[in-house]
This record gives structure tokens, C-alpha cells and sequence, in this order.
């Protein structure tokens, strides 16, 4: 993983770059590490999420991921620095904000994992960047353009020969959590 991070930055340039300056190159090091370790805490969050569904119901398993990363955050950033970054008249959007675009959404990708391997549900999360253009698009009118067109349709068909797994026949296989 490590030589993957160093080869990206040697394509990139950014090596070259970054040895001019140690303080400079520690600095993509540490950008790409955390990058990376997002990355990997994020796709084992979906097995961990079916394993703990053995024990947990969605919704347990949903107020339980919020309540551990709600004291984790806490303890981290602290409550004055928290709570001092907005005013009491954002408090109710935040609550719906929060409501709707986290934990219904939580909620819901942990009730499909209930029936759904935990590798669908990691590809299908994937795709969450194409439905907001295409909701972009429908909703505010905001222009795709050629470049954003092909990759909404790559990026489909690629979920969908992943979630096939790669054969024309592999929906007649899709379980209701895949939905």
C-alpha cells in the first residue's frame, strides 16, 4: 500500500517537489496516509457493519455507530471548539441535515446489509457521487457536459457489472438488500 502511495507521488511529481522541502514532503506523506487510512476504515466499516448485525438490529447498530463516533469526536475536538463553530438559529437545520442525510441514510444502507453482501453495499455506496450530478441536473438545472456525462455512464455500467458480477444473468441473483 505504502509503495502505492510513493509511486503515486512519484507520477505525480509532487516527489520531486516535496524533496526540496522535508517539512513539505512529511506534509503529502501524512495527506496521503490519512487518505489512505480513510479509505480502508471506510470499505471495513460495511464488514464490520454485517458482522455486528448477527448481534445488533439496523437501528441498534445505527445509534450505536453514532453514539461511539458522537463521544470520538467529542473527546477529540472538544466540546467549546464544537460548539462555538455555528449559531443556535443553525441548530434545527444541522438536526434535519443530520437527520435525513446521515442517519436515514445509515440506517437504510444498514438494513439492506442485513440481505445484501457487504461488498455490494461498499460498490453501491461508490456510486453516490453519480446520482448527485444526475440529481444536480434534474433538480438545480446544472449542466453536465460531455466529460461528467461519461463518467456518470461508466461509472453506472461499472456498478453494474460488479454488482451482476459480470453476467447478464447475475440480477436474477440480487438479493432485496442489493435494491
Amino acid at each position: 500500500m505504502l509503495r502505492g502511495i510513493f509511486t503515486l507521488l512519484r507520477v505525480s511529481g509532487l516527489q520531486s517537489a516535496a524533496t526540496q522541502s522535508g517539512g513539505e514532503y512529511l506534509k503529502l506523506w501524512k495527506t496521503y496516509l490519512g487518505l489512505t487510512l480513510t479509505a480502508v476504515f471506510w470499505g471495513a466499516s460495511f464488514i464490520a457493519s454485517k458482522i455486528a448485525l448477527r448481534i445488533l438490529s439496523p437501528a441498534a447498530l445505527t445509534v450505536a455507530r453514532f453514539g461511539i463516533g458522537f463521544v470520538v469526536i467529542w473527546l477529540i475536538v472538544g466540546p467549546k471548539t464544537a460548539l462555538r463553530s455555528f449559531s443556535r438559529k443553525d441548530v434545527p437545520i444541522f438536526a434535519v441535515l443530520g437527520f435525513f442525510g446521515v442517519a436515514v441514510h445509515q440506517w437504510l444502507q444498514t438494513t439492506g446489509l442485513k440481505t445484501a453482501q457487504a461488498t455490494n453495499g461498499a460498490w453501491m455506496v461508490t456510486t453516490i457521487p453519480v446520482y448527485v450530478a444526475l440529481l444536480s441536473k434534474l433538480v438545480l438545472g446544472e449542466r453536465l457536459g460531455r466529460r461528467r456525462s461519461l463518467g456518470i455512464f461508466i461509472a453506472g455500467a461499472g456498478a453494474i457489472v460488479v454488482l451482476s458480477r459480470g453476467m447478464t444473468s447475475g440480477f436474477q441473483q440480487v438479493s432485496i438488500g442489493d435494491i
